[in-house]
């Protein structure tokens, strides 16, 4: 089940938020087991919308990854200057998936609301 994780953006900067990837054996709830998702079988993917998908075809944003230690389920979530400054309302939704390479079995590990902090100073202004 994908966990909530709200963010806030302040419009026009680089953002970076670093993931650990694990699914989790409850079998014991007192003793769970956490196990790291082998990142090279798999694909990160998530949007930015101003309301779900199935309400708005619009992709506002796009986040981008780099994979910082694949065995381990390492990797950062990237949304750029330039993909933030065009974020004009401020609220909007978003969600990260993960796809298996193999069978393109997807599974959304994070959802939330993003708030947007407009930007003050701008190139050029």
């Amino acid at each position: 089940m994908a966990a909530k994780k709200d963010l806030t953006v302040y419009q026009g900067n680089d953002h970076t938020w670093p993931l650990r990837i694990r699914s989790v054996d409850n079998t014991d709830p007192e003793n769970p087991v956490y196990t790291p998702y082998d990142l090279n079988d798999y694909t990160l993917r998530a949007q930015i919308r101003a309301d779900y998908a199935d309400v708005d075809d619009t992709v506002d944003a796009s986040f981008s990854f780099q994979i910082t230690d694949a065995a381990a389920g390492e990797a950062n979530m990237i949304l750029s200057s330039e993909d933030s400054s065009i974020l004009t309302s401020t609220r909007y939704k978003w969600d990260l998936e993960i796809v298996r390479a193999s069978d393109d079995y997807i599974t959304t590990l994070l959802y939330g609301a993003i708030k947007v902090i407009k930007e003050v100073t701008r190139t050029g202004a």
